[in-house]
């Protein structure tokens, strides 16, 4: 098919039917990220996409800060690129190397890195806007605020908020959930198989005895299927040391002792 018919025109409201990503304007008027390359652009749209489903799935670190899981493939996939342009693009967004509009946290083993999605917004301007914003709430009015920064404005969702936002199986793996009464203990979908293999018929006792140690001080832990295995160690350590020894029988007949 000649590229003149390929592809149909739009009618009426039907271009309202796609789902889109969302790339702030001010990636492209502030001059602030004019050494940012387009792609690098986009592929920060894409990550603000994944964020919104992060947060609205409470997929939080210990500190309440919303991460996304976006592996290589993922973006090799995307962009159709391979592995350099890939780690390109990272690059220039991440704080190591680049703009610093990500935080890539490594976490070995095999394991995809977690990225910290950062707002576009520098902090000077964040405060600059908000004070502005202050004085113009603090004046009586009858209608909506007509002036308000399009970038702190609260948006109507749109199509790219839908929970379609695609995550490959890889990333899945690796998502952490909320566990325990205080919702503290966070474990993925493999952390929680292990807990269920290693202890069957009391792992939901170890969740809720970290969650209840972790609200009550404040105490924060990187890894908490290896800080559960670590309590039952030393749980079973602490055990064998409390149970006293049995003595051998002694058979020793003494003289003059009856048999």
């Amino acid at each position: 098919m000649d590229s003149e018919n390929r592809f149909p025109f739009h009618y009426g409201a039907e271009a309202e039917q796609y789902a889109f990503y969302r790339i702030p304007k001010a990636l492209f008027d502030n001059p602030v990220f004019s050494e940012v390359s387009t792609d690098a652009k986009l592929l920060y749209g894409m990550m603000l996409d994944r964020l919104g489903l992060s947060i609205r799935n409470k997929w939080v670190d210990e500190n309440g800060r919303a991460f996304i899981y976006f592996t290589m493939e993922s973006i090799k996939e995307s962009f159709q690129c391979g592995n350099d342009k890939a780690l390109k693009l990272l690059a220039e967004l991440d704080t190591n190397k680049g703009i610093g509009l990500i935080k890539r946290v490594r976490q070995g083993l095999c394991k995809p890195d977690i990225i910290y999605v950062k707002s576009f917004i520098p902090n000077e301007e964040r405060w600059t806007t908000a004070d502005a914003e202050l004085r113009t709430s603090e004046k009586p009015n009858s209608g909506l605020r007509k002036n308000r920064s399009p970038d702190i404005a609260k948006v109507e969702p749109n199509k790219t908020e839908s929970e379609k936002t695609e995550i490959n199986d890889t990333e899945k793996k690796y998502i952490r959930h909320r566990y325990g009464h205080y919702q503290n203990v966070l474990l993925t979908d493999e952390d929680l198989d292990t807990l269920k293999s290693e202890f069957p018929t009391d792992y939901q006792q170890r969740i809720e005895a970290v969650s209840e140690y972790v609200a009550s001080t404040g105490k924060r832990y990187k890894n908490f299927l290896a800080t559960i295995r670590n309590w039952a160690k030393r749980d079973a350590q602490k055990q064998s040391f409390s149970t006293p020894k049995r003595k051998a029988p002694n058979y020793t007949v003494n003289e003059g002792d009856c048999l």
